[in-house]
C-alpha cells in the first residue's frame, strides 16, 4: 500500500499522528474508501494504534503504510507541539 502512495492528510499532533489510508476494495468495483489511521508514540516507540477498517488487528496493512511513511518523510512530516507538552516535558 505505501508503494502506491495511498498515504494522505498525514497530521502530527503532539506524540500522536492521524493519517487517511485510501483504499481500492474490489467488492464495489473498485471503489475507494477512506480508512483513518492513528498511532501513539512515546520515546520513539509506537504504543498504540487504531484503524477503522481492521478493528482486531493490531498491525494492519494500513497502520504499516502510515508509519513507512512516516520514516520515509521523516523531515517533511510538521509536528504541531501542544501547549502541555512543551510546559511539562
Amino acid at each position: 500500500m505505501f508503494v502506491f502512495d495511498v498515504v494522505c492528510m498525514y497530521v502530527m499532533l503532539g506524540f500522536m499522528a492521524t493519517a487517511t489510508v485510501s483504499s481500492c476494495h474490489k467488492t464495489d468495483s473498485q471503489t475507494r474508501a477512506e480508512i483513518h489511521v492513528s498511532l501513539v508514540f512515546e520515546r520513539q516507540n509506537i504504543m498504540s494504534s487504531s484503524c477503522s477498517e481492521c478493528h482486531d488487528q493490531v498491525w494492519c496493512e494500513h497502520v504499516i503504510a502510515v508509519v513507512l511513511y512516516r520514516i520515509k518523510h521523516a523531515r517533511d512530516v510538521c509536528i504541531t507541539w501542544l501547549v502541555t507538552s512543551t510546559v511539562c516535558g
